[in-house]
């Protein structure tokens, strides 16, 4: 699965248009095709009921791909990004509400004490002329400030959890574990 989401995100960051290309793969063929030119290191994507997708860049741009390939400009209201090394802005998610909220979460290296951690943040996806994001909110954040963001996909895991079933027991404080970790806030 990490490969499919992997070639997914490289199809995006594809610079040439051209015919699809089919890839032999142990889960059958893949056929990776160019759906978007012109963005610089998408990292995560999402579709939105409508089909089209909402796309982040690492260097803390988050975009609309149309059907047709064609993106909106960055979306105002993203909070600022570290983005440097591995850090920037990662993945996104639409609230199992969409339809009905408009809420997407995504996570993010935050700047903080001369370093960064990652956050998640939730807010509301302002689909218009000029999408935007309203009502941002950052609902959790590393305790720790790391220097290299490594493999997240363990939060990445956890966060999705978190957005579709509410909050997992390894989430909670654990006193008798000797740790305490941070709650999301809703």
């Amino acid at each position: 699965m990490r490969w499919l989401i992997a070639g997914a995100v490289a199809v995006v960051a594809t610079t040439a248009t051209a015919a699809p290309q089919t890839y032999p793969s142990s889960a059958g063929n893949l056929m990776v095709e160019t759906i978007a030119t012109g963005l610089s290191h998408p990292w995560a994507l999402a579709f939105l009921p409508d089909g089209r997708l909402v796309v982040t860049e690492r260097a803390g741009r988050i975009r609309i791909v149309g059907k047709d390939g064609k993106h909106s400009p960055p979306l105002a209201g993203v909070p600022q990004v570290a983005a440097r090394g591995q850090g920037g802005l990662h993945d996104v998610v639409l609230d199992r509400d969409y339809g009905q909220n408009n809420t997407i979460y995504f996570c993010f290296a935050e700047p903080a004490s001369g370093g960064a951690r990652t956050a998640l943040a939730r807010a509301k996806l302002i689909d218009g002329a000029t999408p935007r994001l309203d009502d941002v909110k950052v609902i959790f954040h590393d305790a720790i400030e790391p220097k290299d963001f490594g493999d997240r996909d363990e939060l990445k895991v956890k966060v999705r959890e978190v957005i579709n079933s509410g909050l997992p027991e390894e989430f909670q404080s654990s006193p008798e574990k000797g740790s305490v970790v941070p709650q999301v806030q809703a």
